[in-house]
């Protein structure tokens, strides 16, 4: 595999995503319109859960730099639960499911 390069720069949007363990904040960052980056921090946790996110996030992305479908990470990652939060929208049942759904907003 060809290691993606990073530009200096990146376009980004960045999402709120209320969850039980405070609002998580999910930063996709494109290169040429598609997903290369991504970056959570969340309120209200400790350090192993911001590790974990953090390793969540370097994953997913390594996958997509190197053509793993976005689909296939929205499947494993949607409805996993730890403790159910209403968002407005819908509900959110773990940080990784609020993941699955910016994802799922950003596949569209």
């Amino acid at each position: 595999m060809t290691p993606y390069v990073r530009p200096s720069t990146l376009p980004s949007i960045t999402h709120r995503v209320p969850t039980d363990h405070g609002n998580m904040y999910v930063t996709l960052g494109t290169d040429d319109g598609r997903l290369v980056e991504i970056w959570i921090a969340i309120s209200k946790s400790g350090s192993c859960e911001k590790a974990f996110l953090e390793a969540l996030a370097r994953s997913v992305a390594l996958g997509l730099q190197h053509s793993v479908p976005l689909a296939e990470y929205i499947e494993q990652l949607q409805n996993i639960t730890c403790r159910v939060v209403g968002d407005g929208e819908g509900f959110v049942h773990s940080p990784a499911d609020g993941l699955a759904k910016v994802l799922k907003g950003a596949s569209r």
